[in-house]
């Protein structure tokens, strides 16, 4: 039923992972739009679309959907704006994530007393040492995963609380304007219907 009559390519599939067919501003517009009309608590809400963008800032690939999924559930929130986080962490933005966690967690490690200087955050050395960049990868991701999380969480219940203010209140406008509707409509066809009787009544005279 909402199958696509001429099925995608794999090249085609693959060019709409990188770039979105519409663009990232309306996908993201579009799943802002997504977010903003699910059903639930302000703060559940809020919860799960944090727990989505703090798991992308982690260098656990592949795995970003399920963790925030089963945090999300533990929490008691809406798996499918947790999903819906998540694309914060696209091939876009990977690069300079997995940069900024590295050099925070490198930095972290250093002031620790761990010596870090032969290390490089380069394919090569990730190839060849691939458990030595994962510790500051792993450390500044959650430290940048957990910055991200109080920030999403305060961006976001901020944003969902003032648009259903604002939608409730539009809501309610558009209630009182109906409700006075019909009585003004049935007051104007009360006052014409004598003025109609009385019309024919002095042409059948």
């Amino acid at each position: 039923m909402f199958r696509r009559r001429n099925p995608l390519t794999r090249l085609s599939q693959l060019r709409g992972v990188i770039w979105p067919e519409r663009g990232f501003r309306r996908l993201f517009a579009y799943l802002l739009q997504r977010v903003m009309r699910m059903p639930g608590s302000t703060s559940s809400i809020a919860v799960s679309l944090s727990f989505g963008v703090a798991l992308s800032f982690t260098p656990f690939i592949g795995f970003h959907l399920i963790l925030a999924a089963v945090l999300t559930s533990l929490a008691r929130g809406n798996v499918l704006v947790s999903a819906i986080g998540t694309f914060i962490g696209n091939p876009w933005t990977f690069p300079l994530i997995w940069y900024a966690d590295y050099e925070l967690g490198a930095f972290i490690l250093g002031l620790l007393g761990f010596d870090i200087s032969q290390q490089s955050l380069s394919l090569s050395q990730f190839s060849s040492h691939p458990t030595d960049l994962l510790l500051p990868l792993t450390l500044g991701g959650f430290v940048l995963g957990a910055i991200s999380w109080f920030t999403t969480y305060g961006a976001a219940y901020w944003a969902i609380d003032t648009w259903r203010q604002h939608r409730a209140k539009r809501l309610m406008e558009a209630k009182l304007r109906r409700a006075q509707a019909p009585k003004g409509a049935s007051a104007d066809k009360t006052h014409d219907a004598p003025m109609k009787s009385d019309h024919k009544t002095d042409q059948d005279i």
